[in-house]
């Protein structure tokens, strides 16, 4: 279906449910405020085995609303990913430890439950702290906006 596709970003989209083919040449992955639910980022996971860059804050992952699933689902391990952020999303903490525990080594990822200003690598981050359940991207217009990534 897509036999070259490298890289997407979507935003600001309803993709819940989201249903994908395999994508083996997939690298980069943009999907923010897009009503992903848990399941919804395991199956995208599932289908980029060899993403390197996930994006995927400001989705209700951990949310009660969405997500009927067993939560004893194991994450999918992403050999390749050297970064991903998944601030934002409402994932427990045993679901951001699962994910960070899973990383290749000299990965980094953002998650909600860190402090402002750290990554799970230790190093500095430069993102401020934001309101829960508030994104804002960073754009043209202004250069004091918190920024997703």
């Amino acid at each position: 279906m897509f036999p070259s596709l490298d890289t997407v970003h979507f935003q600001a989209m309803d993709l819940h449910g989201l249903n994908l083919p395999s994508l083996p040449t997939l690298r980069g992955v943009g999907m923010l405020d897009c009503q992903l639910t848990h399941a919804d980022a395991q199956m995208l996971m599932r289908a980029g085995p060899n993403v390197e860059r996930l994006i995927i804050c400001g989705n209700p992952l951990g949310s009660t609303r969405w997500n009927n699933v067993n939560r004893q689902m194991i994450w999918p391990a992403l050999r390749h990913l050297r970064y991903l952020d998944c601030s934002l999303c409402e994932l427990p903490s045993s679901d951001e430890e699962q994910l960070a525990a899973g990383l290749p080594m000299g990965a980094s990822a953002k998650f909600r439950s860190q402090p402002a200003g750290q990554d799970v690598s230790g190093h500095s981050s430069t993102i401020p702290p934001v309101r829960p359940g508030h994104v804002v991207f960073d754009s043209s217009e202004s250069e004091s906006e918190t920024v997703c990534d």
